[in-house]
């Protein structure tokens, strides 16, 4: 107990409470503001660069990092454990004219992505864990090519296999 006579571990509770409270609607307000930024440039940015947007590459885990060329970056995924693709993935990154992704990014787990048009290309904002880092691309255009067939098709191709 503390001096007032109310127990400081109730104390910790409330303001914990109040905190997930503040950082809920915080978090909120910025993902409102977020989506309306997305809406109002979506129609200015390559078709692909929104689908990986809009599909999302949350829990994929970077397998590879190349710089083929000055301005190509290709990033391998495995998105087994996402909630879209499913598979292994290669982002093809054309007309790169900035990129902060290190070299030796293998085993980085992709958490957050926001989006955002640049005069000629967009900027592509991404945080990950394992390490916490926030990267930025700055491209013309995106490939996205699945590696494998995703689980459910390859089952079904095996299926009529039989």
């Amino acid at each position: 107990m503390h001096e007032m006579g109310v127990c400081l571990g109730t104390e910790r509770r409330m303001l914990v409470n109040r905190w997930e409270r503040d950082y809920e609607r915080r978090m909120e307000e910025l993902s409102d503001r977020y989506k309306q930024h997305f809406e109002s440039i979506k129609a200015e940015l390559p078709s692909a660069a929104v689908e990986l947007v809009e599909n999302g590459l949350h829990d994929a885990v970077v397998l590879s990092v190349e710089r083929p060329s000055e301005d190509l970056l290709v990033l391998m995924l495995d998105c087994s454990g996402g909630f879209y693709y499913f598979t292994d993935f290669r982002l093809t990154f054309e007309g790169v004219t900035y990129s902060n992704v290190p070299a030796d990014f293998k085993g980085a787990w992709w958490l957050y992505d926001e989006i955002y048009k640049t005069e000629d290309s967009f900027e592509l904002h991404t945080l990950f864990d394992s390490p916490m880092i926030e990267t930025v691309i700055r491209a013309r255009d995106v490939k996205i090519e699945p590696l494998k067939l995703p689980l459910m098709r390859r089952l079904q191709k095996w299926y009529r296999r039989r």
